[in-house]
């Protein structure tokens, strides 16, 4: 499955839920759709990562794709008014603010983890 730049963790858990379902409910059909067997191994493995690291993330319900980190760290930054908006273009200080070292910064307080062919970040406690 293609993801854009966040995943949805609370959604992700509704379709394990959903996936356990119809296993229960016909294992024979479900064992033999090659496609939703691998997406509940897939789930199941994310599930036992995230279990795993409950003490060291917050409850945040989406994680960011390491892809994207860079433009979400400017953005964080934006938001929280460090860079005046960011989109003001008569600030030209944006233009040398070193992006990739802020997220590389910002991700120490970021827990990473592999799914689905990426690694994705979230917010550590």
């Amino acid at each position: 499955m293609q993801y854009d730049n966040f995943l949805n963790l609370e959604d992700l858990a509704k379709e394990l839920e959903e996936l356990k379902v119809e296993e229960e409910n016909d294992p024979l059909a479900f064992n033999s759709d090659l496609e939703s067997r691998e997406r509940l191994n897939d789930l199941l493995a994310l599930d036992s990562t995230l279990s795993g690291l409950e003490d060291q993330i917050q409850e945040d319900s989406q994680a960011i794709s390491e892809s994207y980190f860079s433009t979400y760290a400017q953005e964080l930054a934006d938001d929280l008014g460090y860079t005046g908006g960011g989109k003001e273009k008569d600030n030209p200080l944006l233009d040398y603010i070193d992006w990739d070292a802020w997220a590389k910064d910002l991700k120490m307080d970021y827990t990473e983890f592999d799914f689905d062919g990426g690694t994705w970040l979230i917010r550590s406690r």
